[in-house]
């Protein structure tokens, strides 16, 4: 009786060891699943201004950042658009199951006891050689933990690409150069304002007879200049006198001829 009873109790000792180990393992396992959430994979810097057939700063990296949870492994790819890579450089310290190259940008990269702070994976050296823009994007990237994989979020580099502007070299002028041209242009000058003075000297003394061609007077061109000059109202008025006085002469004209004609058929009778 007393065995059946102890054998009992150790069942359900056994029973709840089981259940409190299972409670606990979901517990654990909950708080796995979420402590690495919020890790940010990024290209730094994110934006940028390059220049074309630069040499200089054209490193690019890629960095983790765990938000204060332990990282131990990033995965995944990257994509370069309009521009070129020419090297891929893995941090020191860094194991890499899948080291990535510019012909394989794929990367599985191991961080020796883990990290909670920022981090830079590797560094990327690239090159410009379009006007426009560019970028660098992750893909495929995944964070693993204590081994849990967690969610992470990817930010990607961008960058515009400008012409390198040329600066051009000052000039050095060479003041004592300068003043013996100075001076040779002062003498030649001097030279020739004295033979300017002895031409115009020799001309004085010679008289010089010009024939003025001689104007033929036109009678229409002159009336037509002086109309030209006179406004349209005094022409007008011009017009208006005219043909009054037209009118006038004509009927005295005429009167005239009735008057002589009375008079001689006067003489006849």
């Amino acid at each position: 009786m007393d065995l059946l009873i102890i054998n009992k109790n150790m069942k359900i000792n056994q029973f709840k060891i089981i259940l409190y180990t299972f409670i606990l393992l979901l517990i654990a396992s909950s708080f796995s699943l979420t402590y690495a959430s919020n890790v940010s994979v990024f290209i730094s810097p994110t934006t940028a201004s390059k220049y074309v057939n630069d040499n200089t700063n054209t490193n690019t990296n890629v960095n983790v950042d765990p938000a204060g949870n332990d990282v131990c492994v990033v995965k995944g790819s990257l994509i370069f658009e309009n521009l070129s890579c020419k090297s891929i450089t893995l941090t020191e310290g860094l194991m890499a199951q899948s080291v990535p190259t510019c012909s394989k940008p794929n990367f599985v990269i191991g961080i020796p006891s883990c990290t909670k702070t920022e981090k830079t994976l590797f560094s990327i050296n690239t090159g410009f050689s379009n006007v426009g823009t560019s970028s660098i994007k992750l893909s495929n990237i995944s964070v693993i933990g204590i081994g849990v994989a967690a969610s992470s979020t990817s930010i990607d580099g961008n960058f515009t690409v400008l012409t390198k502007e040329v600066v051009k070299e000052p000039v050095v002028v060479d003041t004592d150069k300068d003043t013996n041209v100075i001076d040779d242009t002062e003498t030649t000058i001097n030279d020739t304002e004295k033979e300017v003075i002895a031409s115009s000297s020799e001309t004085e003394d010679t008289e010089i007879d010009v024939e003025v061609p001689k104007k033929k007077f036109n009678l229409l061109a002159s009336i037509n200049d002086i109309l030209s000059n006179i406004s349209g109202e005094v022409v007008a008025w011009i017009v208006i006198i005219m043909v009054a006085t037209i009118i006038i002469i004509t009927g005295w004209k005429a009167d005239h001829k009735e008057h002589k004609k009375e008079d001689d058929n006067k003489d006849n009778k």
